[in-house]
């Protein structure tokens, strides 16, 4: 897993900056291909029911969209100001102050924009996907020195 999180920058002294990409396809190369399955899959049946190419294309398109952060290597970063996730397809910044709080699970940190347990937070949250090891604490320790975790989340935090 080392090949598929390599950290870009390490934080300074003041940790004024923390950035890291994520590839989950080499990451989980059998999943990759499980993935490259069924995308080809899907682009050949809408291909044999429409008989258009334009709309298979179509289809791999939106698939491909749509699976960016596990097919496209994802740059994750975060600075005093905001956190910044991109790929080739897709960018997103949100400032700091847009958040309530954070709630982690494994490799994972959702940064949550409403109440705990609000199902909308898939929706309006920010999931940040942790490199392995020391890399991945730093980033927990960046997000938890801006926020703070809901009292009910904490009890709830999963380093598994």
């Amino acid at each position: 897993m080392a090949a598929a999180t390599e950290p870009d920058q390490t934080t300074d002294s003041s940790e004024a900056t923390l950035d890291w990409r994520v590839w989950l396809l080499t990451a989980h190369p059998a999943r990759g291909g499980l993935a490259v399955a069924v995308c080809a899959l899907t682009v050949w049946f809408t291909h044999s029911l429409s008989g258009s190419a334009f709309l298979a294309g179509f289809a791999a398109f939106v698939l491909l969209a749509s699976l960016s952060h596990f097919f496209l290597p994802t740059t994750f970063h975060l600075d005093t100001e905001a956190v910044r996730i991109s790929n080739p397809l897709y960018r997103r910044r949100r400032l700091w102050r847009e958040f309530r709080g954070y709630a982690r699970a494994g490799a994972r940190l959702k940064l949550l924009t409403l109440p705990p347990g609000s199902r909308l937070d898939n929706y309006r949250g920010m999931l940040l996907l942790l490199p392995p090891g020391e890399p991945g604490e730093a980033a927990v320790r960046f997000v938890r020195a801006r926020l703070e975790a809901p009292a009910d989340l904490r009890a709830h935090d999963d380093r598994g």
